[in-house]
C-alpha cells in the first residue's frame, strides 16, 4: 500500500461549517473513578458500553476492508479485541451524530515528545461526504496544536474516498510517499530424505 505522509501545518477554516454532532472521547468502563484516566483532547466522553464496542468493531472491519487490509481469516472476536485494546489507550475519538458513531479515529501514537499521529480515520457510509471525518480530524489537530504538539497522519495515496485531498483542505501538507509492506508467514515443509545426486 502506498501512503502519503502528511503533517498539519496550519488548520484551515475553509472546509465548511462543522456538521451536526460532536467529538467524544471513548473511555473504557472501569471500576476506577474517571479521575484516574489520563487527560485527553476533549472533556466530553462516551463510555465503551457493549453497543458502542459493537459499533466500533463494525467500523474497524469496514476500515480494514476500505484500505485493502481485510483478512477473511480474522474473526470478529479478533477485530473486537483490537478495538478494545485501542479503547484501553483512552485515545479513541468519535464524531457522534445523534446516537450514531459517524466517524472514528485514534490519536494514540506518540511522536517522541513533539506530537501525535492520527490513525484509523473512518467514516461510516451513511455519513460520508457530510464533513464528519473532517470535523473530527480538525478538532483533534486543533487540540494537539493548542498543546504545542505536531499532528501527523498517513493517507492512502490511491484511496477511493479522497482522504488525501480532504486532509490537504484541512491544512495538512504532503511530506512524501511511503510504501507500507506487510509480511505473511507461510508454513514450509521440509523433506526427511536427502536430495538425490
Amino acid at each position: 500500500m502506498v501512503v502519503t505522509a502528511m503533517e498539519l501545518s496550519s488548520p484551515s477554516p475553509e472546509v465548511g461549517d462543522p456538521p451536526a454532532g460532536q467529538m467524544l472521547r471513548v473511555l473504557p468502563i472501569k471500576e476506577a473513578p474517571l479521575q484516574a484516566v489520563p487527560a485527553g483532547l476533549c472533556d466530553e466522553v462516551l463510555l465503551a458500553e457493549e453497543a458502542v464496542v459493537e459499533q466500533l468493531t463494525d467500523h474497524h472491519v469496514a476500515f480494514k476492508q476500505d484500505i485493502g487490509q481485510y483478512d477473511p481469516q480474522e474473526t470478529r472476536e479478533s477485530h473486537r479485541q483490537a478495538i478494545e485494546a485501542l479503547i484501553a489507550t483512552c485515545e479513541v475519538y468519535v464524531w457522534q451524530v445523534g446516537t450514531d458513531i459517524a466517524a472514528v479515529s485514534t490519536a494514540a501514537r506518540a511522536l517522541a515528545d513533539v506530537g501525535r499521529g492520527i490513525q484509523m480515520v473512518y467514516t461510516s457510509p451513511p455519513h460520508r461526504r457530510r464533513g464528519c471525518a473532517a470535523a473530527l480530524v480538525k478538532t483533534i489537530g486543533a487540540a494537539l496544536a493548542k498543546r504545542g504538539l505536531r499532528t501527523c497522519l498517513n493517507a492512502d495515496a490511491r484511496g477511493a474516498h479522497g482522504a488525501e485531498r480532504l486532509y490537504t483542505l484541512i491544512g495538512f501538507t504532503n511530506q512524501g510517499l511511503m510504501q507500507q509492506l506487510g509480511f505473511a508467514l507461510r508454513q514450509v515443509r521440509f523433506s526427511e530424505r536427502a536430495p538425490e545426486p
